[in-house]
């Protein structure tokens, strides 16, 4: 397909900062937020690993999703059930 018979997109996303793990993403044109992103990073004591958790908010501020990161492994994707 030539950019030109590519579809319009119907929304245009804007991050609030230039950084995807920790960002709040709204609707361009409205203003309104769709999704909030926050990245945490959390050692447990000097010695332990460092977690690194992403999780990611509804408009409503209700989980959608959550990321736990690994090192050795893959990261693990959690998404809640809608009951």
């Amino acid at each position: 397909m030539s950019p030109s018979t590519l579809p319009h997109p119907t929304r245009t996303l804007q991050f609030s900062v230039d950084d995807p793990c920790n960002t709040t993403i709204t609707d361009k044109r409205s203003g309104r937020t769709l999704y909030t992103v926050d990245t945490n990073r959390i050692s447990l004591s000097a010695t332990s690993d460092l977690k690194i958790i992403t999780d990611v908010y509804d408009s409503e501020m209700r989980l959608i999703a959550s990321l736990r990161w690994k090192d050795i492994v893959s990261d693990v994707v959690t998404m809640p059930s809608k009951s």
